[in-house]
């Protein structure tokens, strides 16, 4: 982790002067330090990785860059390079406050779920970039059963898309009462939409990252909120069927992501709401595999049917 001095110095030497030193942004679980950086014309955000990351954040800048020519609501990119032994991003800072922020506070579950979903379907209807990867063995192959990805290799669209796997309210900003913008690009990858809808329907579903007392508040809300969310991709982008294969993939993608949290860095609230994620998943894994036709004689879910 870079100091305010040291994130100035690393940022002059990829040629961006800065107004004053950068603050620290708490949020995100990508493993990135992130700065609010105030340049002479502009906010932005910087983004430091460890040299590691140096793929992944060229990855993220390039799909960035890519987005731009449709003019979808996402952060542009400033500059983006490794000095003082970090990767930095540098991207332009985006107004607003996460879509679950303005669901706690009392806005209309049925509007910004609608939106929320209009978003979705914008993105999966754009074009993918060159060397974007392969959403399939997202975050790692070996966190799914072999059978259940020779049976999505051959499921699986061949007409890819940009997908974001992150796709859930506290990565979508609101500011005026309309939708400025959708962050946190780490996971994205090319694939069928269904592997997006699919996440997206756990996290919504599962709030792993709400506390209980937030995710109180939030589940008057969830049911609209989900269904409008619904309702909208399927008007903006047509039905969504055949999607068990990918709830199980989600479902396990899921588990090994949360399963590789420090346990040491949660509290025992958080501990035992990942526990009781845990115990919902298992629960019904075994109905989306059943219905992916890996077992004879069971029909395939539908989205409604597992709501």
């Amino acid at each position: 982790m870079l100091t305010p001095g040291e994130a100035v110095q690393a940022l002059s030497r990829l040629g961006v002067a800065t107004a004053t030193e950068p603050v620290p942004v708490s949020g995100g679980w990508s493993g990135a330090g992130l700065w609010k950086v105030e340049l002479p014309e502009r906010f932005c955000l910087l983004r430091v990785y460890s040299a590691a990351g140096e793929a992944g954040a060229r990855r993220e800048a390039r799909l960035l860059d890519h987005l731009e020519q449709f003019e979808f609501p996402a952060q542009r990119v400033v500059a983006c390079g490794v000095a003082a032994q970090a990767m930095l991003l540098l991207v332009t800072w985006l107004d607003g406050r996460g879509l679950e922020v303005e669901l706690l506070n009392g806005g209309d579950p049925r509007e910004l779920g609608a939106a929320f979903g209009k978003l979705q379907a914008w993105l999966h209807q754009l074009e993918v970039p060159e060397g974007l990867p392969d959403a399939l063995t997202w975050p790692a192959a070996e966190a799914y059963p072999e059978a259940l990805l020779q049976l999505l290799e051959r499921e699986a669209a061949t007409d890819r898309r940009i997908v974001h796997l992150d796709f859930h309210p506290a990565n979508v900003l609101v500011d005026g009462g309309g939708l400025s913008g959708l962050i946190d690009w780490t996971n994205a990858r090319a694939g069928d939409p269904r592997f997006d809808i699919a996440r997206t329907y756990l996290l919504l579903r599962l709030l792993p990252g709400l506390g209980p007392q937030l995710k109180a508040r939030y589940l008057p809300a969830q049911r609209h909120f989900i269904s409008a969310w619904h309702t909208a991709y399927r008007r903006e982008a047509g039905a969504v069927s055949g999607i068990a294969p990918f709830l199980a993939w989600a479902g396990y993608g899921l588990i090994y992501d949360l399963e590789r949290k420090p346990a040491e860095s949660l509290s025992p609230a958080a501990a035992a709401e990942l526990a009781r994620v845990f115990e919902w998943l298992s629960g019904r894994l075994d109905r989306w595999m059943a219905g992916t036709g890996l077992d004879p004689g069971v029909v395939d879910a539908s989205m409604k049917g597992v709501r």
